[in-house]
């Protein structure tokens, strides 16, 4: 708890606590500050982990963090900013003021972490990078008169070949009607002479050791009668 000539110091100057990251100097946020405890949020991307706590005050000549079992002292830097790392893996939990002259005994606080959901990163991290493979391959589904056209391009450069997958009938109630190979060099699938109806459409894509290289999500499109506009085209 401070002392009255503590309080004093920081009554007559606000302490500047906040957090950035080493790599970039973006500051993060600002230190939930209370009860003599700095309060600091993981960002949800918890790989990230080169942060540090930045003080600013007049008054305060070094900071000094503990961590196992001893205390590591850091000086100001061109800014007058004291920059003292932290990390959610083993950080320090303690820091300590110390003041210009000794005007004031040494002031520390404690260190409380609160981690993000790693489990809510995971999944906001899977769908982006699902969007991205979708992006990269471009899959393209089109129609003509009893004809479904399917267009991709490669994963990768570890691409080989491709099959096709061809449904009959709305999603939940699909049945497979054929699976067309896609050989190495070209990169569409014409699959013609076919009713008039509700389709979906899935591509695989393969390595040479006949590994999936990329599965793609349904591609629904109907094909109905010259002159029937309802539902023309794909969608998904």
């Amino acid at each position: 708890m401070m002392d009255k000539f503590q309080q004093y110091i920081f009554r007559d100057e606000t302490l500047a606590l906040f957090v950035t990251f080493v790599s970039s100097g973006k500051t993060k946020s600002n230190v939930s500050f209370e009860n003599d405890e700095a309060t600091l949020e993981q960002d949800l991307n918890y790989h990230l982990d080169d942060y540090s706590i930045a003080i600013r005050h007049s008054s305060v000549e070094r900071a000094e963090s503990f961590k196992d079992g001893k205390w590591s002292s850091f000086e100001k830097d061109a800014t007058l900013t004291i920059r003292v790392p932290v990390s959610f893996n083993n950080g320090p939990t303690k820091i300590r003021l110390i003041f210009v002259n000794n005007i004031a005994d040494p002031y520390e606080f404690s260190l409380n972490y609160v981690y993000s959901d790693k489990l809510k990163f995971d999944a906001i991290e899977m769908e982006t990078n699902r969007k991205n493979d979708i992006a990269k391959v471009a899959m393209r589904v089109t129609s003509g008169d009893s004809l479904i056209n399917v267009s991709f391009q490669p994963f990768d450069n570890t691409y080989s070949s491709a099959i096709v997958e061809l449904y009959r009938g709305g999603l939940g109630s699909t049945s497979l009607m054929g699976r067309f190979s896609v050989p190495q060099g070209p990169l569409f699938c014409a699959i013609k002479d076919l009713a008039y109806g509700r389709y979906h459409v899935k591509l695989f894509q393969y390595r040479k050791d006949k590994s999936v290289l990329f599965e793609s999500d349904y591609a629904e499109i109907d094909l109905n009668a010259p002159g029937d506009r309802r539902g023309i085209g794909p969608r998904w």
